[in-house]
C-alpha cells in the first residue's frame, strides 16, 4: 500500500510542480538512489559492462549508471503527469519518425507487434500510437496490491490505449488484438510470460523472450521496431523502423531462433545509442561479468525513412 500512496502522491505533485524544477528534483533522487541502493547499482553496473565491454572504465560505467538511474525517475514522474496532459501537449514532446511504418505495417489486416527495449521513456512508444490514430494495445503485467495495479494501469489508459492482462487469457487477448487489425506493443528484453530461449546478446549468452519472433511468425505480422530517445528532459525523439525480415524456412523452432536473434540484435543497436537510458534494474545475464573478447565497437544500422 505504501507504493500505492507514494504514487498517489506523484501524481498530485506532477500537477502543481513546475516541470524544470520537477526534473531537477528527479535527477537529485536518481542520483541518490545510485549511491544508496547498492544491489541495483550493482546490477545495473554489470548490465552495462556487457555494453560496453570489460575494458570499460569505472568513471564511464558510474557516470553511465547514474543517468539509467536518472532516468528511471524521470520515466515515473512522465507516468504521474499523464493526467495532467492533453493530447496535444504530449504530441508536442515528442517528435515521430518513420510512423508510415506503423501504417503500411496494418495493410496487411492482420496487425502488427511493435517493440522496443526499456529504453528512453519507452511507456510513450504505445501512447504515441495512439495519439497518431492506431488502435494499441500493450500487455499489463499484474502490479500488488489489486489498487495499484488499477491506478498505474487507469494512467496509462489515459489516451485509449488498451491493456491485455497477463494471466491465463494473455494469449487469446494478443491474438484477438492482432485479428482486428490492430497494433500490439511489447518489450523486447524482458519476459513475462517465461518463453524465453537462448541466444547472444553483447557477445554474451543469455536468455530473451521467443514471443515477438513467434507471434509473428505464426500469424505473419509485420515486427516493427521502435525507438524512444530523450533529448531533454522533456523533448524525446521515437524512431519508427522498418519491419523486420524474418525468416521463413519451415524449420518453426530455427526460425523462432533466428526471429529472437533479429531482435537482440536490434535491441544491441539502440541500447548502444543511448546506453544511459537503459533502465533495466535486473540482471539481463546470468554471468555477471562479460567475455574479455565480447564486441563493444560493433553497431547494427537500421534504415529509417521519414514519415
Amino acid at each position: 500500500m505504501q507504493t500505492y500512496y507514494a504514487f498517489r502522491l506523484g501524481v498530485l505533485l506532477a500537477g502543481v510542480i513546475p516541470h524544470r524544477l520537477a526534473y531537477w528534483l528527479c535527477s537529485v533522487m536518481g542520483n541518490a538512489l545510485f549511491y544508496l541502493s547498492g544491489n541495483a547499482r550493482r546490477t545495473v553496473q554489470g548490465n552495462l559492462r556487457h555494453v560496453f565491454g570489460p575494458q570499460v572504465g569505472r568513471r564511464k560505467l558510474n557516470r553511465t549508471a547514474r543517468g539509467v538511474f536518472r532516468n528511471m525517475i524521470k520515466n515515473y514522474y512522465e507516468l504521474f503527469c499523464l493526467p495532467h496532459f492533453t493530447a496535444d501537449q504530449l504530441r508536442a514532446r515528442v517528435r515521430v519518425i518513420g510512423a508510415k511504418h506503423m501504417a503500411d505495417g496494418l495493410q496487411g489486416g492482420r496487425g502488427a507487434i511493435i517493440f522496443t527495449g526499456h529504453i528512453g521513456n519507452f511507456n510513450l512508444a504505445s501512447q504515441l500510437a495512439v495519439l497518431l490514430g492506431y488502435p494499441a494495445n500493450i500487455v499489463a503485467e499484474q502490479m500488488h496490491p489489486p489498487i495499484l495495479h488499477e491506478f498505474v494501469n487507469g494512467l496509462r489508459e489515459r489516451f485509449g490505449l488498451k491493456l491485455i492482462p497477463l494471466g491465463p487469457d494473455v494469449v487469446r487477448g494478443v491474438v484477438h488484438a492482432l485479428r482486428h487489425n490492430e497494433l500490439l506493443g511489447l518489450a523486447a528484453d524482458r519476459d513475462l510470460t517465461a518463453n524465453s530461449i537462448p541466444i547472444t546478446f553483447f557477445g554474451a549468452a543469455t536468455e530473451l523472450p521467443s514471443g515477438l519472433a513467434a507471434l509473428s511468425l505464426r500469424l505473419r505480422v509485420p515486427l516493427i521496431p521502435i525507438h524512444v530517445m530523450r533529448l531533454g528532459n522533456d523533448r524525446s525523439v521515437a524512431l519508427v523502423y522498418p519491419p523486420l525480415q524474418l525468416t521463413r524456412s519451415g524449420d518453426r523452432d530455427s526460425d523462432v531462433r533466428a526471429g529472437t536473434q533479429q531482435v537482440a540484435q536490434v535491441l544491441e543497436a539502440m541500447i548502444r545509442r543511448t546506453p544511459d537510458q537503459w533502465v533495466v534494474m535486473q540482471p539481463v545475464w546470468p554471468d555477471p561479468s562479460p567475455a574479455a573478447d565480447s564486441p563493444s565497437d560493433a553497431a547494427v544500422t537500421i534504415p529509417v525513412r521519414s514519415a
